[in-house]
């Protein structure tokens, strides 16, 4: 049976070679789906996955054929292995990733944006799109994975099998946590490479603004499933990756709802969205031309009544012995098209691209 690796705490990691894989299609309704695995597993560990329309399927060109609005692995057993230990098999291979999107199509996106922004349409988009490799891939999924995961810097790493296809995951930025009553998320936004002086993010404006505003949408978000006043408790943080550098942000709250409901209230996240959230999906459906899947959405565990997920950015997905890596920039009105461009090109910074960076 293929593994299925989450990450846990730190660096450790959930393995398990022996778990039920339960599937929720686009015709159910995923609350219900949820609530219903709830009921049936209450104390068992679970790895789940959750799309990122898992309320309403993306009505545009599909990188699969069938696809699920969730899914969810009720693992018999596992153990907890530290990541440091998994060593892949590949010393160097090139993939020969090339972008999906052309750099002009990209820019006229933004530009589109920055209108609609001045019309005052909403405030911020999320606009993401892909890279491919062009060659076929002759090796297994899990030893990519382990590949990859020396290379991302990444606490919410993930390998899921699934019916079809194989999810590979290296997010760094923390969705949302719940312990107890205690609940709270870590948005990422504004991106440096790694070399460049932090100093240099703190102070970009742009930057600035983009994360304030999901801060704000996110306090929001939280406030409608908490009962006291939720607290930004850190703001524009530093994060430092092998590869780039984000700022980040804390928020946190206390809520005696439990898995289903708050996923329904905060999905799709707004960090990965936009603002006003509702607008910026129609706008996502409208600029993009490849489904999204799991990209955007979440990845993570649940036990009882905590979990604790990921935003799936950073990841591949592997499908028919190819590889999909998926890249994403937030765009608002003072965005510069071309440095949106080298960003979106920056977060694939691992994938040794056929175009220079």
């Amino acid at each position: 049976m293929t593994p299925v690796i989450c990450f846990y705490e730190n660096d450790l990691m959930i393995r398990s070679d022996d778990y039920t894989r339960l599937e929720c299609s686009y015709e159910q309704d995923p609350t219900t789906f949820l609530k219903q695995i709830q009921l049936e597993y209450p104390t068992q560990m679970k790895v789940i996955q959750v799309n990122f329309d898992y309320l309403q399927k993306q009505s545009i060109d599909s990188l699969l054929e069938n696809d699920f609005a969730i899914t969810i692995y009720a693992l018999n057993t596992f153990k907890l292995i530290n990541k440091n230990d998994l060593s892949s098999e590949i010393e160097k291979i090139d993939f020969g990733f090339s972008p999906r999107i052309t750099k002009e199509d990209f820019i006229d996106k933004v530009k589109s944006i920055r209108t609609d922004i001045q019309k005052g349409r909403y405030y911020q988009v999320n606009l993401t799109s892909n890279f491919e490799s062009r060659m076929v891939v002759p090796i297994q999924p899990y030893e990519i994975f382990k590949y990859y995961l020396k290379k991302f810097k990444s606490d919410y790493s993930a390998f899921l099998p699934r019916s079809t296809s194989e999810i590979l995951c290296y997010s760094p930025e923390l969705f949302l946590e719940k312990k107890d009553k205690t609940i709270l998320t870590r948005p990422i936004k504004g991106t440096t490479l790694k070399n460049q002086p932090f100093n240099d993010l703190f102070k970009n404006e742009k930057e600035n603004a983009e994360l304030s505003m999901i801060v704000d949408l996110l306090r929001n978000d939280l406030q409608s499933i908490c009962q006291d006043k939720v607290v930004v408790n850190e703001h524009r943080k530093e994060l430092n990756l092998n590869y780039l550098t984000h700022t980040y942000s804390e928020i946190s709250g206390h809520t005696d709802q439990l898995l289903p409901e708050i996923l329904e209230k905060m999905l799709p996240a707004g960090s990965i969205s936009g603002c006003p959230k509702k607008e910026s999906v129609i706008a996502i459906n409208e600029l993009e031309t490849s489904n999204r899947h799991f990209y955007t959405g979440c990845i993570g565990w649940w036990q009882n009544q905590n979990f604790k997920l990921n935003l799936a950015i950073r990841s591949f997905l592997h499908h028919d012995n190819r590889l999909t890596y998926f890249s994403g920039c937030g765009i608002v009105y003072d965005s510069d098209p071309e440095k949106e461009w080298q960003e979106f090109l920056r977060k694939a910074k691992h994938l040794e691209l056929d175009d220079e960076l």
